[in-house]
């Protein structure tokens, strides 16, 4: 049993947990790209979550790499470490922003079904 107050356990569910969101996510990824159908607006916008969700677990381990470092021999310098904390920040706000836009796309097929396909179009999204 994991018991919260112990630091180590909770750093190794972190580490599960980190490893589960990857195995998901190359799962997710895995299942629209081999699929034999086009790249409809509502599949883009799980591309752009997938890869936002991925790119948070890549920033994730290197800050954990520098906790394990910091231990050890040594961390990253406090720029990188200020960095990282910032594109951690900016990556939690585009996995936001791609889940609003996919409950928007998901609201307008619902609430117009019959302009759905127009509005949800390539040339429309673009702007062109």
């Amino acid at each position: 049993m994991i018991v919260p107050t112990e630091k180590g356990n909770i750093v190794a569910v972190d580490y599960i947990t980190l490893a589960l969101a990857i195995i998901g996510n190359l799962m997710a990824l895995r299942g629209v790209l081999q699929g034999k159908f086009s790249l409809v607006g509502y599949r883009r916008f799980l591309l752009s979550l997938i890869a936002s969700d991925l790119f948070i677990c890549f920033i994730r381990f290197l800050l954990y790499l520098n906790q394990a470092l910091a231990t050890s021999s040594g961390s990253f310098h406090q720029g990188a470490l200020a960095i990282l904390r910032s594109l951690f920040t900016l990556a939690l706000f585009i996995n936001l922003m791609n889940l609003c836009a996919m409950s928007i796309d998901h609201f307008i097929g619902l609430a117009y079904p019959h302009k759905y396909r127009y509005v949800s179009s390539f040339p429309n999204i673009r702007g062109g």
